[in-house]
């Protein structure tokens, strides 16, 4: 039966695994658990998510349960969150929860606090209404993969990243720069200043792209620095480096097998900002063949052309050499 997002009605990709809708971001594990604050009794029958790997359905490991659980705790301390205070009843739930999840208390409380610190941030880094728009015009360029008009508008992007601190304006100003022009990412944090999270991150994969797996590494580790960004956004680099490395080749299976870890370990917990970043990273990693990405490009063109472009340049070149026939054996005519 044809898997459905119960919100876009989109029709998931065979063997999607990602727990949110790769077209509207949804959570599909919330959904499929029927899970609300508004329901305090959501929580009394069985959690069951189907999950599969890219070519045939598999049992749930531990880690990957444990992974769902942790986003599904997480979407519902969002939800508490939103109108900035948690109220008797929705700690109720948050606590039938944990138990229905199996968290310790210290796991939830880890989570529930760096929710808070997340939407904290993100109210105080808020943008004024007049940036918010020009900054939805510039990212609608990208989304609808107007890349020329993009480049042209880059400049306005960079005005506004130099002036706020904004994390919508800081992630996707370096997002960008290092899409269209690798290089440059990279000679500009070696020029820093000051160190910024989103340049750093971005300037990894800015590495990654140009083929520097041990640049890239380094910078990883030293994202680990900022303890309140979610570990989850580091988990997905790392996953991006290790796909980018078995494509360059495919008989090292050990590559594929880290990539599919990191990215266990990271859907469920990274930032929403780079949710395309990270829902386009899970496309990649069940595709085997060029034709698959041709499938959902349209939906992904910036991520998969510009942003992941190093491990979809190898999957294509991949595709193209499996593709090109053998050459004739040719008999040596007698003598």
């Amino acid at each position: 039966m044809t898997a459905r997002c119960n919100k876009c009605g989109k029709e998931l990709p065979e063997g999607w695994g990602f727990p949110c809708c790769p077209f509207c971001g949804s959570p599909l594990a919330a959904e499929t658990a029927g899970v609300s604050l508004g329901d305090a009794n959501a929580f009394a029958g069985d959690v069951s998510i189907s999950v599969s790997n890219t070519k045939v359905e598999r049992q749930k490991g531990a880690e990957e349960v444990k992974a769902e659980n942790l986003g599904q705790y997480r979407a519902l301390c969002k939800q508490a969150l939103a109108d900035g205070i948690v109220t008797n009843e929705e700690r109720v739930v948050l606590e039938d929860a944990r138990v229905r999840f199996g968290l310790s208390p210290e796991e939830a409380n880890q989570v529930l606090e760096a929710t808070k610190a997340g939407m904290m941030r993100h109210s105080k880094n808020a943008l004024g209404k007049i940036q918010q728009v020009s900054l939805n015009q510039i990212l609608k360029l990208m989304e609808t993969g107007k890349i020329d008009n993009l480049r042209s508008s880059l400049g306005r992007l960079e005005t506004m990243a130099q002036k706020y601190d904004a994390d919508e304006v800081q992630c996707n100003y370096w997002m960008i720069v290092a899409g269209l022009d690798p290089e440059r990412c990279i000679r500009e944090y070696g020029q820093r200043q000051a160190d910024t999270y989103w340049q750093a991150f971005w300037t990894a994969m800015a590495y990654i792209n140009t083929g520097d797996s041990a640049a890239a590494e380094g910078l990883i580790s030293d994202l680990e620095a900022w303890s309140d960004m979610p570990f989850g956004n580091i988990a997905l680099l790392a996953a991006a480096n290790s796909l980018c490395e078995y494509w360059k080749d495919t008989s090292i299976q050990d590559y594929k097998e880290q990539a599919e870890a990191f990215a266990e370990e990271g859907a469920t917990g990274n930032t929403d900002l780079i949710d395309p970043f990270a829902q386009t990273l899970m496309l990649l990693l069940g595709a085997e063949t060029a034709e698959q990405l041709e499938e959902y490009h349209n939906e992904f063109l910036f991520q998969m052309d510009y942003v992941l472009k190093g491990i979809t340049d190898r999957i294509r070149s991949a595709s193209v050499m499996q593709g090109t026939p053998e050459m004739p054996k040719i008999e040596l005519l007698p003598e």
